[in-house]
C-alpha cells in the first residue's frame, strides 16, 4: 500500500485541464471560487497522472465510473488494484493498494460544536472517549475520529449514514484501532497519518500489508 501526498496550490501544469474528461470539466466549472476550482483541477489531474504512471496507461484516456455513493472506480482496472482520494484545503491524499482502501484527511481547525457533531455521528463510547481528553487535545481527538471513520466507510463503500456503525480509537497517543465497522471490525486495519503540519489523516485497508509509505508527488 502507498499513500501519495498531492500539493494542490503549487504551480499548475499547463495541461492539467486538458487531462480532464468532459464530466470533470463540467464539475470544475460549477465552483464559485477560483481557488476551489483550481484545487479540484489539480487533484483530478494529479490522480490521473499517478494512476497512469502506476498502470502504464495514458492519463487522459482513463475513464471512471461512480458508485451511488460517489466513489470513483477506474474502468478496466486490474482486479488487485484499488485507490481512493481525499482532499482538504491545499492538500490531497491518494491511497493505492492491492486491497480495498479508503483514505481521509482534514485540516485542523477550531470546532466550537465538536461535541454536538460527535453526539450525532459518533458512538457513545467514542463520545465518552472524546470528553475524557484534556481540552487542548480534544480538537485533535475529534479529527482523529472523523478521518478514521470516514476512511473506513470509504473503504467499505458506504455513505455517511454508516458513520454511526463505525467505531474507532481516537486519543492522540493511541495506536489507531477499529472497534466496529460494517461487515466486522476484524476485516479492516487503520493507519494514522500526519501528512503535513496542521493536518491529520487516516487510511483504512482490508487485510493490510504491514508497510505504509507516504511520499510527495511533485510535477516539475
Amino acid at each position: 500500500m502507498r499513500v501519495v501526498r498531492l500539493l494542490l496550490d503549487g504551480p499548475a501544469a499547463a495541461d492539467d485541464f486538458d487531462l480532464l474528461c468532459a464530466l470533470e470539466r463540467e464539475r470544475a466549472a460549477r465552483f464559485v471560487f477560483e481557488i476551489h476550482r483550481r484545487r479540484f483541477v489539480a487533484a483530478r489531474a494529479s490522480l490521473r497522472r499517478v494512476l497512469g504512471h502506476c498502470l502504464d496507461r495514458d492519463p487522459a484516456g482513463l475513464a471512471f465510473d461512480y458508485t451511488d455513493r460517489g466513489r470513483p472506480i477506474l474502468r478496466a482496472s486490474p482486479p488487485d488494484f484499488d485507490f481512493n482520494l481525499a482532499h482538504s484545503g491545499d492538500l490531497a491524499l491518494l491511497a493505492l493498494s492491492s486491497r480495498r482502501v479508503g483514505v481521509d484527511v482534514e485540516q485542523l481547525r477550531d470546532m466550537a460544536n465538536a461535541l454536538a457533531i460527535a453526539r450525532r455521528f459518533f458512538s457513545p463510547r467514542e463520545v465518552a472517549a472524546l470528553k475524557r481528553l484534556p481540552e487542548d487535545e480534544r480538537r485533535h481527538g475529534f479529527f482523529n475520529a472523523w478521518t478514521r471513520k470516514e476512511a473506513l466507510i470509504k473503504a467499505v463503500g458506504a455513505g455517511l449514514g454508516a458513520l454511526e456503525q463505525t467505531e474507532v480509537s481516537l486519543a492522540p497517543d493511541e495506536v489507531p484501532a477499529v472497534l466496529g465497522a460494517p461487515g466486522g471490525a476484524e476485516a479492516w486495519q487503520l493507519f494514522a497519518l500526519e501528512p503535513s503540519p496542521g493536518f491529520v489523516g487516516a487510511v483504512a485497508v482490508q487485510a493490510a500489508p504491514p508497510l505504509v509509505r507516504l511520499t510527495t508527488w511533485c510535477w516539475l
